[in-house]
């Protein structure tokens, strides 16, 4: 089981049972002191832990050393929360890298959230942040995009079926007008002629 520790505003550890219990020995972690382990729901005092038990308070009189004097563990970052940051901020010039900024946000929330000791939970949030932001203004363009793209379409085969009719009505009205010429031409010329001709001749 590793073990963090709280002291003097420093989260310290992960530690085992038996480094635990040596850091007591030596004064340089009390009972009093906030820990928390894996399936712990929040910090607890160490004297109100199952641990209180199993571990011996410091001897009398053994002085209280400063980190540095013993062998700590480093703060934790979630790299997620990190990553995440990184692909938030970097969107603005590759919009397409917000995807890996919503995907590892998610993934250091809930890094942070199962363990309280690895911090990074605002860069989490704010690489989410971003993420959601590029995702949105990308999605806005591809539909914009897409829109214009159908509505030049949608005009183009409007001026292919305007110029069809417009042709159509062209052909028709040369169609009307070869036929009224037709009409003209089969009227007969020597109708005059010859009702001229059939009027009788009076003799004296």
């Amino acid at each position: 089981m590793q073990i963090y520790v709280h002291r003097n505003n420093q989260q310290l550890g992960p530690f085992s049972e038996a480094e635990l219990q040596a850091l007591i020995n030596t004064g340089a972690v009390s009972l009093q002191d906030p820990v928390w382990w894996q399936g712990q729901a929040t910090w607890v005092p160490l004297s109100q832990t199952p641990l209180a038990a199993k571990l011996t308070p410091a001897p009398a009189g053994v002085g209280t050393p400063t980190p540095a004097s013993f062998n700590v563990g480093v703060e934790k970052t979630s790299n997620y929360a990190i990553w995440s940051l990184v692909c938030g901020v970097s969107a603005i010039l590759c919009s397409i890298t917000f995807l890996p900024a919503i995907i590892l946000g998610h993934m250091g929330l809930s890094e942070t959230k199962k363990n309280p000791a690895i911090k990074g939970r605002g860069m989490a949030i704010a690489g989410l942040i971003l993420g959601y932001v590029y995702a949105f203004l990308f999605i806005a363009v591809v539909i914009i995009s897409v829109l214009i793209a159908l509505g030049n379409q949608v005009k183009g085969t409007f001026k292919t079926i305007d110029s069809q009719d417009k042709a159509g009505q062209v052909q028709s009205a040369h169609d009307d007008s070869n036929d009224s010429d037709s009409t003209t031409n089969s009227t007969p010329a020597n109708s005059s002629d010859s009702t001229t001709n059939t009027t009788p001749v009076v003799t004296p």
